[in-house]
């Protein structure tokens, strides 16, 4: 674990992002094609330093993931989202 601050940094950063459910369409085959959701894909991040020096904590937001050919090969949409806790240094995370 790293040294750590006199006092904390309690500023936050926050992030957004969304997805609409239309988006997940195919460009090739016209109008979306509705699998296993209906709705729009939402997320919000937000971190905080606190005690320590630097900010050990990272973050995965990637709606995404599937590349077109695969989704052609039926493989569908897939998204990541994580949250990295960097215990003792950002390399970790």
């Amino acid at each position: 674990m790293g040294a750590l601050l006199d006092k904390p940094i309690t500023e936050k950063e926050t992030e957004q992002g969304m997805k609409l459910a239309d988006d997940y369409g195919d460009r090739d085959r016209g109008p979306p094609q509705r699998h296993f959701f209906e709705t729009t894909t939402r997320y919000t991040k937000s971190d905080m330093q606190g005690w320590r020096q630097e900010m050990e904590d990272a973050h995965i937001a990637t709606f995404d993931v599937v590349e077109d050919e695969d989704i052609d090969r039926g493989v569908g949409h897939l998204s990541l989202f994580g949250v990295l806790d960097g215990h003792g240094g950002d390399w970790t995370s």
